[in-house]
């Protein structure tokens, strides 16, 4: 029983720990962990008799670390696709997209670019 609540437990802690880079990866972190915690509370109240207590303090848990994902997915940038006509370097659509080139590698990391100066005409980047 300890081993099977530890693993949840443990990625709870390791969700609201982390930094992420963008909405979408904090909204996919929340739907996993509602699907782990969800598998161990059914286990759980299959038990007889059920671990109530254990299970009201995994159901709270789990529902602060919901919020706590929640609150950081809406202070994280969405992501866009961009489209355009032709390629264009990174460094171009950094400038145009941010006014920053610095962010060019931000836009070859996210898009899994082989050469910042082809960019292809329909990319994924950070909305901000």
């Amino acid at each position: 029983l300890a081993v099977a609540v530890a693993a949840p437990v443990s990625f709870a802690e390791a969700a609201v720990r982390r930094d992420y880079a963008d909405r979408p990866a904090a909204v996919a972190v929340r739907a996993d962990l509602a699907l782990r915690f969800a598998a161990l509370l059914e286990a759980l109240s299959a038990l007889s008799p059920p671990p109530l207590d254990l299970i009201r303090a995994l159901v709270d848990l789990r529902d602060r670390v919901v919020v706590a994902l929640r609150v950081a997915a809406t202070t994280l940038a969405p992501v866009i696709t961009v489209t355009a006509t032709g390629r264009r370097p990174a460094l171009a659509w950094a400038w145009d997209l941010y006014r920053d080139p610095t962010r060019a590698g931000e836009i070859v990391a996210r898009n899994r670019l082989d050469h910042p100066g082809f960019v292809p005409p329909t990319f994924e980047a950070l909305a901000r």
